[in-house]
């Protein structure tokens, strides 16, 4: 005689897999990626130079007009 209740702990077993396999393919897909390696560099030795770098609009409250009677490249700018 085959009775209805003797499949539910197979079905219940299966079921919790089912789900367990849902969850951990689930995480894999929406966990955080790995953050990329950092990029290598060669270290070599070399001076020591002081450098300042910015980004943005320099506004003077001044404004002066240079023209030259010779064409020519600015070599050094002294700005206070």
């Amino acid at each position: 005689m085959h009775t209805p209740h003797a499949s539910r702990p197979w079905s219940l077993a299966g079921t919790l897999f089912l789900m367990a396999a849902v969850a951990v393919t689930t995480w894999l897909a929406v966990r955080p990626a790995a953050p990329p390696a950092p990029d290598s560099v060669h270290v070599r030795r070399g001076g020591i130079v002081e450098a300042v770098f910015g980004i943005g609009t320099v506004r003077s409250d001044h404004e002066f007009t240079l023209r030259s009677g010779i064409q020519t490249r600015v070599q050094t700018l002294h700005v206070r």
